[in-house]
């Protein structure tokens, strides 16, 4: 019986020199390893892509990545947060690991959508997401947004707009106007009625939308008749019978009109 209990008990403790053996090791070569990425990861390079008004200089600093961090420690969607807070026309950016030492930050810039008056007469810049992107005393070259109600909330945030529902609508607006490719045509938005959204096209044509149902189908069927009826010089007007914008009327206007 003695025999049996002494061999249990070595048995017992070789399994667990082994196990502690095992578990050194484990902890060796997690230690090289760290060691090893620490000593050969070290960003030799960062390249900024994309065309944008800052320079590489200027984003790569506010990333606050250095050459010679590690490439596996460093935290791309903080550099990307600070980035963006930074700089009002960086629209989004992203960062990305080019093994075995370089750092990508590709950036993509801000496209200015519309203007509007604040109330000490400078000019608010937006993007078509409603974010305020300068503050300006020159006139800028935009469509103008009209019965919006903007007022600033900080350059590079989100502006105030009269409430939630009119920043909606702008968003929806203007969206569906890239969509149809014609939002460099268009010189003013008017949002002071929901039930009678407006935009003038080349400040030629004045486009009257009603509410935003098909909103999409309304701006493509005013396109189509636009190009079809406005002459050089000419001036008109688009309106539709009701909601459903299965035709476009246009009429023709007078100069006195």
């Amino acid at each position: 019986m003695k025999k049996k209990v002494i061999k249990r008990k070595n048995s017992f403790i070789r399994k667990k020199r082994g196990g502690i053996r095992i578990f050194v090791l484990c902890v060796l070569v997690i230690a090289a390893l760290v060691l090893g990425i620490t000593m050969f990861f070290k960003i030799g390079g960062i390249q900024v892509e994309g065309e944008i008004r800052y320079t590489a200089e200027e984003i790569i600093e506010k990333s606050g990545i250095k050459k010679g961090d590690n490439i596996f420690t460093i935290n791309p969607a903080e550099s990307e947060r600070k980035i963006k807070e930074a700089f009002p026309y960086v629209e989004n950016v992203e960062i990305k690991r080019v093994f075995p030492d370089k750092i990508v930050i590709a950036v993509e810039s801000a496209k200015e959508a519309v203007y509007t008056r604040s109330d000490d007469e400078k000019w608010l810049i937006l993007n078509g997401e409603g974010r305020l992107l300068d503050i300006t005393e020159k006139h800028p070259k935009l469509p103008e947004l009209i019965g919006a109600e903007v007022t600033a909330n900080g350059i590079g945030k989100l502006a105030n707009f009269r409430d939630e529902t009119t920043l909606g609508i702008f968003k929806m607006l203007w969206d569906e106007l890239e969509k149809a490719e014609i939002e460099d045509k268009v010189t003013e938005i008017n949002l002071s009625k929901r039930y009678n959204l407006t935009f003038d096209y080349s400040a030629q044509v004045m486009v009257n939308l009603g509410n935003t149902d098909n909103l999409a189908k309304k701006i493509a069927f005013a396109k189509i008749s636009i190009t079809e009826n406005l002459v050089e010089n000419g001036k008109g007007e688009v309106k539709f019978s009701d909601n459903t914008a299965k035709t476009a009327n246009y009429r023709e206007l007078t100069d006195d009109e």
